[in-house]
C-alpha cells in the first residue's frame, strides 16, 4: 500500500456565493479568454514542469461553461496529470466543500493508501518547480496537519517581490486521513490551523510559490490587500523568477536595466516591510497590556 494520494486543486469558474464573484461573470467569454491567459502563461506551465510528478491536478470548471471554451480546455489533457472536472455545485471558501468535488476526488485515487494530501492553487498563481517535492518531504503519515510554505513571490506591475506570508496563505496543503478527508478547500487557507496544527516553513532561500496580482483579483478583494500585500513584500530582481519556475517568457518581465532605481526600489522597499514589522509588534504589545 502507498503511503499518500496527493492532488493539487484549482477552482477556474466554479459557481459561487461571494458577492464579487457574480455567477454570470464566471461564464462571460472575455473574463474567461483573460483568465485563461493568466493560467497558460503562469499557471498551467508551472505545474505541468514540477520536477516530482507523483501528483494529480483537478481543475474543476463550471458545467454550464460553453462548449467553445471547454474544447480550449482539451489540449492540457494531452498531459495525463491534468483532470478536468465539470460540476454543477456552488463551490467556494464561504461553503464546506461539496460532496460532488470530492466524489471526483476519490475516484481519481490511482492507489490504495492511507493518506491523501490536497494543494491549493488558483487559476492566476504558479508553483516553483520543486514545490510537489516540497511538500512530500514534509509527509510524515501526519494527520488534520497543513504544510504552509511562508515565502514566496510576488508579481506586480512588471515588478518581482518576495514576500513573507504566515499563518495560511492560498498555497497551502492539508494532509489527512483518506477514510474520513475532506480536502483543503474545507475551510478558508486562513481557517486551516482550526483542523490540527500548521506546519510553517521559512523557506526564505527557496520561495515555493508566485501570487500574480493583476487589477482583477486586487479589485475583488477586500480593501488595503494592495497595502498589506506590499508591506510584506522586498523588492527582488526578475532573474530569480526564472531560475526556479518553469512559466511562460510571454509571463516573465523585462530584467532591470536601470540596477540604480532598482537599487532604490528595493531599498524603499526594506524599509516599508520592516516600518509595517515594528508597527504590528507595537500593535501587539499594547493589545497584550489590554
Amino acid at each position: 500500500m502507498s503511503s499518500f494520494n496527493h492532488f493539487v486543486l484549482t477552482r477556474f469558474n466554479v459557481k459561487s456565493t461571494k458577492k464579487d464573484r457574480p455567477n454570470h461573470l464566471n461564464l462571460d467569454g472575455d473574463w474567461l479568454e483573460s483568465r485563461l491567459k493568466l493560467f497558460d502563461n503562469f499557471c498551467y506551465p508551472s505545474v505541468q514542469g514540477q520536477s516530482n510528478q507523483n501528483f494529480k491536478w483537478i481543475v474543476f470548471f463550471n458545467i454550464d461553461t460553453s462548449d467553445a471554451f471547454k474544447e480550449k480546455i482539451k489540449k492540457y489533457s494531452k498531459w495525463k496529470n491534468f483532470i478536468p472536472a465539470y460540476i454543477s455545485c456552488v463551490f467556494n471558501d464561504i461553503e464546506k466543500i461539496p460532496e460532488e468535488a470530492l466524489e471526483i476526488i476519490r475516484a481519481n485515487m490511482t492507489m490504495e493508501s492511507e493518506y491523501v494530501i490536497t494543494t491549493r492553487l488558483d487559476t492566476d498563481d504558479a508553483l516553483c518547480k520543486n514545490f510537489v517535492q516540497m511538500v512530500q518531504d514534509n509527509f510524515v503519515e501526519q494527520d488534520g496537519v497543513s504544510i504552509n510554505f511562508i515565502y514566496g513571490y510576488v508579481l506586480y506591475d512588471n515588478k518581482l517581490y518576495l514576500r513573507r506570508y504566515p499563518q495560511g496563505n492560498p498555497f497551502i496543503s492539508l494532509i489527512e486521513k483518506t477514510e474520513a478527508f475532506k480536502g483543503v478547500f474545507r475551510l478558508s487557507h486562513q481557517r486551516l490551523y482550526e483542523i490540527g496544527s500548521m506546519k510553517n516553513i521559512k523557506n526564505r532561500q527557496t520561495p515555493a510559490w508566485l501570487q500574480i496580482l493583476h487589477e482583477a483579483n486586487i479589485a475583488q478583494t477586500r480593501s488595503g490587500f494592495l497595502k498589506t500585500t506590499m508591506n510584506q513584500s522586498v523588492r527582488q530582481s526578475i532573474k530569480n523568477l526564472r531560475s526556479s519556475f518553469l512559466i511562460n517568457d510571454a509571463g516573465i518581465p523585462i530584467q532591470e536595466k536601470n540596477l540604480l532605481k532598482f537599487r532604490a526600489e528595493q531599498a524603499f522597499s526594506i524599509f516599508r516591510f520592516l516600518k509595517a514589522r515594528i508597527n504590528l509588534r507595537r500593535r501587539l504589545r499594547f493589545l497584550l497590556k489590554l
